[in-house]
């Protein structure tokens, strides 16, 4: 619940985001008035500060802590608090400097989290995503696709004679190999698709919204600029790529299509292989 609140405020617009922080703040100075001097409000103008900081960025958090403590020292003015011009210059100065260093760390765990999240969900070696976040992805895309009955095309890419280059050339040269079709993938596919990384020298592409008509054209399009590339390095290395178009009502499982997938890419490893093959299968 607490993921899902937090993962939706990062896609509300900036603007409302800073709005509501600053907001909060004469709310809190408000209420900072109302209770006196006394008794201090100093943790509670941290909320809009790291409401700022976490979901808007930095600079809005340092933004927010001036105008917290300006806030804060004219609402302890207002309630009565006696101070010379120099003590409360040194106050504000003070306060805000607490409220920036919130801020800045606040933000920098906030990036510093983001990083480890990536890293958990990257192919450290292409770049691409790894299995775990390819399936979560195709995961929501399905459901997404049964529930708009909308066309879904999965598509695995095996790297036929792969062993061999890493026997002629090395595992450097494998590696660089790897790294070559992670590249060559996602500069053919779109920004919506998901290009993955399974494992040892299997691919996944995702395409969200494509029929099986459109999968075939771009896969066979990936398909010779894949084929480009190993004749510029002399590898001797071709490409089978299975993938699958679901259509239709909810009527099946994850699990289910990529079953099937992985079916068309039998057969076409045991048909002799280089080929591109698109099937279709209610889902």
């Amino acid at each position: 619940m607490i993921s899902r609140i937090s993962n939706s405020l990062f896609h509300t617009p900036k603007a409302i985001l800073a709005l509501v922080s600053f907001a909060l703040v004469p709310f809190i100075g408000t209420l900072d008035y109302w209770t006196g001097y006394a008794m201090s409000f100093a943790l509670f103008y941290l909320i809009p500060v790291s409401f700022a900081a976490w979901f808007i960025g930095r600079d809005s958090g340092i933004g927010i802590s001036l105008a917290s403590a300006v806030v804060w020292q004219i609402s302890n003015k207002l309630a009565g608090e006696a101070l010379s011009s120099p003590l409360i210059l040194w106050n504000t100065g003070a306060r805000l400097v607490v409220f920036a260093i919130f801020a800045i760390l606040l933000h920098r765990l906030r990036v510093a989290l983001e990083h480890e999240r990536n890293l958990a969900r990257t192919d450290s070696l292409t770049g691409a995503v790894n299995r775990r976040a390819f399936y979560e992805a195709f995961a929501k895309e399905l459901l997404r696709a049964q529930r708009c009955e909308q066309p879904l095309t999965i598509a695995y890419i095996d790297l036929d004679n792969f062993k061999a280059v890493n026997d002629l050339f090395g595992h450097r040269a494998g590696d660089t190999l790897l790294r070559t079709v992670a590249a060559t993938l996602q500069g053919g596919t779109r920004n919506m698709d998901v290009v993955a990384r399974l494992g040892g020298d299997e691919f996944a592409i995702l395409f969200p919204n494509t029929d099986s008509m459109g999968a075939k054209k771009a896969l066979t399009k990936i398909r010779d600029h894949l084929q480009q590339a190993m004749g510029r390095t002399d590898w001797p290395t071709t490409f089978s790529i299975g993938a699958i178009t679901c259509l239709g009502p909810p009527s099946t499982t994850m699990e289910d299509v990529l079953q099937e997938v992985d079916r068309v890419m039998y057969r076409i490893k045991q048909t002799g292989k280089d080929a591109v093959q698109v099937d279709t299968y209610t889902c």
